[in-house]
């Protein structure tokens, strides 16, 4: 290739060379403060607290203007002005508000409007670059004329002559001589001369009679010429200024006119270009905040792609190395995180594919065994407490002890072989043992003592506790009082008034049964009266229903059932429902445990 066409041109190699000068136009301490460290050692910075003051303070003639907008005031109008003074200068704005400044961006007044949120991120960088871009382009005058360039070191552009006879006579000739050739080389090919493929039929030469037809010339596709290195550059500079740093997609077909698929051609062609090695490092800024957000979002194969888009470019190796180590890292600690989520959503399908994807990525051995740890503490956390669910059930039921099938004490036997100090183990034992010692109670007062010494022995089998050492101690003292004397407080159920019927409560005025026959219920105290309605269509007498039922920690029935009467069967059914309808008194109940109570309804016909 031509030595004058490799090198760069004087103007671009110098503009690469020095540091840009950058004008920040504002009056807000804070955001010159934070503008420092972000511009660095990479521009030669000049600041001033309003436009008119430009004039007084800044000697170059190009500048990249940051302008604080929201510190102007008819700030507008005075954008305007900065235009129209500086055209050459490109504007970068920051405000609050950049949707105001959409019609100032689309006008080329202004090349970027940032947020003031946005002034750490990637967003101001590229701004710059792009200005960068825009102040290394020629000058160019209202006529269309390269201006000069008076900088030092700056390529010196003579401005265009106008009018000038013998340009143009001299264009004029170029074109004609051109023209004669190309037809006197188009007629040769036409009648079988120079190099040119004919069709088959006229290359028959030797032929006495010749065909009348014209030659039939096979068509020829030519290549796709090849871009200089000059027009890839230029190209180059026109994507930086129009933000089309990237390609797009990164995952399907693009373009080819993004900045880093024309870097990466001039590299192809001329790897020591200097400005297409400054362009790509300009690009890997961006590309590593693309491949930082995509690694943070788990887009892995955004991130590997965009890698990959660079490495084809011909970035050198040493400096995709970082970015390679960084998405290797991110791959399986990305994965094991979300592993962890779906374990404490308790999906466990779901975190076993995400575990084995870690392991596949290479995640650490200490990390996998702490995600499989964490299943399995979830699972068996899961498991107890679907049993402690049914412990509470079974007690509510009242089946605490075989040979009910599915009783408590069988379920809380399950839990204690599984985890016997796990904390819901634990609480299900402790419910357990606290109602069977109700029931051992409820057993003694009832004179029931056998089964209470049953109920306080199962109990004793969980553990030890106050509630059951006071237990077994009224038993103790209730079969001691039972040895002394076989006659106990006598009760009475009084006669029941007239239609509506009404339970009533136990008085001490009757003999009571002996302790051996006495059952294990409490006497049942309703706390409004009972009312049920005489059967329709029965021979009126007198008589007495018992019915048995459930009392609940509310004080309702459940499991209502007839356990004696002497009335006919059309009694029963009116006299559960009026209990199952009922409000009781709950003072019996020990530990609010639900218990089995019985109560006695007396109907009497009405009179006459």
């Amino acid at each position: 290739m031509n030595a004058a066409l490799r090198a760069p041109l004087p103007r671009v190699a110098r503009a690469h060379s020095e540091r840009s000068d950058v004008l920040v136009i504002s009056s807000d301490d804070a955001l010159l403060i934070e503008l420092g460290p972000l511009l660095g050692d990479r521009y030669r910075v000049h600041t001033v607290d309003a436009p008119d003051r430009i004039g007084e303070q800044v000697e170059t003639a190009r500048w990249i203007g940051i302008v604080d907008a929201d510190s102007l005031a008819a700030a507008h109008a005075a954008i305007s002005r900065l235009e129209a003074q500086y055209p050459r200068c490109p504007l970068i704005l920051i405000t609050a508000r950049p949707d105001a400044w959409v019609g100032s961006v689309a006008r080329d007044a202004v090349l970027r409007a940032i947020g003031r949120d946005q002034v750490a991120t990637g967003r101001l960088g590229e701004a710059l670059l792009a200005a960068e871009e825009r102040l290394s382009l020629p000058a160019v005058d209202d006529e269309g004329a390269a201006e000069p360039d008076v900088r030092p070191g700056r390529l010196h552009l003579a401005p265009r002559r106008r009018g000038s006879f013998w340009a143009g006579a001299a264009l004029l000739l170029v074109l004609g001589v051109n023209g004669a050739w190309l037809y006197h080389h188009y007629a040769v090919a036409i009648h079988g001369g120079g190099s040119t493929v004919l069709d088959a039929s006229t290359a028959q030469h030797d032929s006495p009679q010749r065909d009348s037809s014209p030659p039939q010339v096979t068509p020829t596709v030519a290549a796709p010429r090849q871009q200089s290195v000059l027009e890839l550059l230029s190209a180059a500079r026109v994507a930086f200024r129009d933000q089309r740093l990237l390609p797009q997609p990164l995952d399907g077909a693009s373009s080819g006119d993004s900045a880093l698929e024309l870097y990466g051609q001039v590299l192809r062609q001329d790897p020591q270009d200097d400005e297409a090695r400054q362009g790509m490092k300009r690009l890997l800024v961006v590309g590593r905040e693309r491949i930082a957000a995509d690694l943070a979002s788990g887009q892995f194969d955004d991130a590997s792609g965009l890698l990959d888009l660079f490495r084809a470019a011909g970035m050198a190796p040493g400096e995709l190395q970082p970015l390679e180590r960084s998405i290797s890292a991110a791959q399986p600690r990305w994965l094991a995180q979300r592993a962890a989520q779906r374990l404490s959503a308790g999906d466990f399908k779901a975190a076993d594919g995400l575990i084995a994807q870690a392991s596949a990525r290479g995640a650490d051995a200490a990390t996998l065994q702490d995600l499989r740890s964490q299943e399995a503490v979830k699972k068996l956390d899961l498991q107890l407490r679907t049993m402690a669910t049914q412990v509470d059930a079974a007690i509510q039921d009242g089946a605490l002890l075989p040979p009910t099938s599915g009783n408590a004490r069988a379920r809380v036997a399950a839990m204690r072989s599984i985890a016997r100090s796990h904390p819901l183990t634990l609480r299900a034992q402790e419910a357990l043992q606290d109602a069977l010692v109700q029931a051992g109670d409820q057993a003694t007062r009832a004179a029931h003592f056998e089964v209470a010494e049953r109920d306080l022995a199962a109990a004793s089998e969980l553990g030890g506790s106050t509630l059951l050492t006071l237990a077994r101690s009224r038993l103790q003292a209730a079969r001691s009082a039972a040895s002394r004397s076989a006659r106990v407080v006598p009760v009475s159920v009084p006669a029941i008034a007239r239609t509506p019927v009404r339970a009533l409560a136990p008085t001490a005025s009757a003999p009571a049964p002996t302790p051996a026959l006495m059952p294990t219920y409490i006497a049942a105290r309703p706390t409004r009266a009972l009312s049920v309605n005489y059967p329709d269509g029965v021979k009126e007498q007198d008589g007495s229903v018992v019915v048995e039922f459930t009392l609940s920690a509310n004080g309702k029935a459940s499991q209502a059932r007839v356990v004696e009467s002497d009335l006919p069967k059309n009694f029963d059914r009116q006299a559960i429902s009026a209990v199952r309808d009922g409000r009781y008194s709950t003072r019996e109940l020990v530990n609010r445990r639900p218990a089995r109570a019985r109560i006695k309804l007396r109907f009497t016909p009405g009179e006459g």
